[in-house]
């Protein structure tokens, strides 16, 4: 089976309050993350609580040529 899926696109510019410790609470702190905006953080989030709640092994496929400043906020997020 597959779960959810995020496509990232590189804006080419720095999003200003994106990828803040705020942003971060928001998401982990939300019962249903699927009623926020679209992030990487609801990815991330959904790894995390599936990993915690079922127990089982998770994982999550960054790819693309923003894939590597996609990677940082995920790792960020799941530390």
């Amino acid at each position: 089976a597959v779960g959810t899926i995020l496509l990232a696109v590189n804006p080419y510019k720095v999003l200003p309050g994106y990828y803040t410790r705020e942003e971060m609470e928001l998401y982990s702190h939300t019962e249903d993350i699927y009623t926020l905006a679209p992030h990487v953080y609801t990815i991330a989030e959904a790894a995390y609580r599936h990993a915690m709640e079922e127990e089982t092994d998770q994982s999550v496929l960054i790819s693309g040529e923003s894939g590597a400043q996609t990677h940082a906020p995920v790792a960020q997020y799941t530390q």
